[in-house]
């Protein structure tokens, strides 16, 4: 059970973290056609990543499974949030 807990806790971490920075992201990307042009190509490369490709470069930065965990749930959610996000303020 507490593993489970522990789990569910990194989720929504992760996942609350990347609402918030998607969010902004995406509004600013919506209604700016500068940043549109600017950061889509960036975000449509980098939202074809595999989280398991996430996983060695978050073990190196961080060195610990706790942080490793919670970004790569962050950075593998964010891009979905952003471009429906842009997608929907324009």
């Amino acid at each position: 059970f507490w593993h489970l807990s522990a789990s569910l806790q990194r989720v929504a971490l992760g996942y609350s973290l990347s609402a918030i920075a998607g969010i902004a992201l995406g509004v600013l990307v919506g209604q700016s056609v500068w940043a549109m042009r600017g950061l889509d190509p960036l975000f449509q490369v980098l939202r074809t990543i595999p989280p398991l490709a996430w996983l060695p470069l978050s073990l190196a930065a961080f060195r610990d499974g706790q942080p490793s965990a919670i970004f790569v749930i962050f950075i593998t959610s964010i891009w979905p949030i952003i471009i429906n996000t842009a997608v929907g303020v324009r």
